[in-house]
């Protein structure tokens, strides 16, 4: 009896695994390979517009520097 469903069972343990699989696919993608943020607070949606401001971005804290070269004096 049991390998009648074993095929049915493989069938649904994939559909999850798969699912779960894409999910976090998407949420690295949209995130910039960063983990999801969980349970923001008012500290942390403010840190996030400072980030957008410096930054352009509120997913990353990274700047772009322009360096300058040394004028000898």
């Amino acid at each position: 009896m049991w390998p009648e469903a074993l095929p049915g069972f493989i069938i649904i343990a994939g559909c999850f695994t798969l699912t779960g699989i894409i999910f976090r696919g998407v949420d690295k993608w949209m995130n910039n390979g960063r983990p999801r943020r969980y349970n923001l607070d008012s500290w942390d949606r403010s840190m996030m517009q400072r980030d957008k401001r410096l930054t352009g971005s509120n997913k990353q804290q990274y700047v772009y520097l322009q360096i300058l070269t040394c004028v000898e004096t």
